[in-house]
């Protein structure tokens, strides 16, 4: 879980009303940890879990004052792999959810399809 991506995987579990931004999170080091029903999140990398988040709460100022010693915080070296720092498109979590399965769309050949209009 040292990789933002899979981090953020983890919040596809996510309860609908959740108050903080998935992306924000897992950039931040967070994988979600809850059962589906609640808001709780561990940091990958200090091991400290935040449950219950605030309205409106900064997710860096809470991690802070969780643990003001974690690599995310200080930005320390750390084993952190991010997410490239560009907009997420729905293909390229799409191309990061079946590659964790061991599957390559990129190696699948596109396939045409043709629609034939027909008398009846």
């Amino acid at each position: 879980m040292n990789c933002e991506i899979h981090r953020l995987r983890t919040f596809l579990h996510c309860p609908s009303d959740f108050l903080q931004s998935p992306s924000l999170l897992a950039s931040d080091g967070f994988l979600y940890a809850g059962d589906g029903n609640n808001d709780a999140v561990i940091c990958f990398f200090c091991k400290k879990v935040q449950i219950n988040w605030p309205q409106g709460a900064d997710i860096q100022d809470v991690h802070f004052f969780m643990s003001p010693d974690c690599p995310m915080v200080t930005g320390q070296p750390c084993e952190n792999i991010a997410w490239p720092a560009r907009p997420v498109q729905e293909k390229d979590i799409a191309l990061a959810y079946y590659s964790s399965m061991g599957i390559n769309l990129k190696a699948l050949k596109p396939r045409k399809i043709v629609l034939l209009a027909h008398d009846k």
